[in-house]
Formats: structure tokens, sequence, C-alpha cells
């Protein structure tokens, strides 16, 4: 049985923000995700927001490159040759 369970985070335990049906004693698996609330301002989304390093730009910058040149090399097809396929 699955089910979402909404839950805050007070002095070291999950607090469920309805009852639970589950018997006292239940052994249960948690994933947890943090959850951004409506009222959070964008100002504080930003503060919470870590730039790449640059260390990932450098990372990625290295995937683009790769892709680009794979892309460059890349010869679309004609229209004639797309209805030749068929």
């Amino acid at each position: 049985m699955a089910e979402i369970i909404n839950a805050t985070y007070r002095d070291g335990a999950f607090v469920p923000e309805q009852p639970l049906l589950f018997p006292p004693g239940t052994r249960v698996e948690l994933v947890v995700k943090s959850v951004t609330t409506a009222s959070t301002s964008g100002a504080e989304a930003l503060r919470q927001h870590t730039p790449p390093t640059e260390e990932q730009l450098d990372s990625f910058n290295a995937i683009c490159d790769e892709i680009g040149q794979k892309v460059r090399g890349f010869k679309p097809m004609t229209r004639d040759e797309l209805h030749e396929r068929h």
C-alpha cells in the first residue's frame, strides 16, 4: 500500500498533517522530498538556490561542445528523402 503523506519535520520527528490509518507499530518506508510552499517568496527561493560550481559549469560546457560537434555533422534529410523511407 502506498500513500503520499504530507508532514512537517519538528523536533527530530516527522509530524503528519493528517491522522494516519496505520496501526501502531507498523513499519513503513519513507521517501522524503522537501517541498516549497506557495507562501515561499521569490526572493527566499533565490536565496535557497546555490549556483553551480566552476567544475559543474566546465562539465556542462564540455557536454554541450560534444553534442554540438555531433549536431554540426548531422545532415537533415530532404522532404523527398523522408518520403522515400516509407
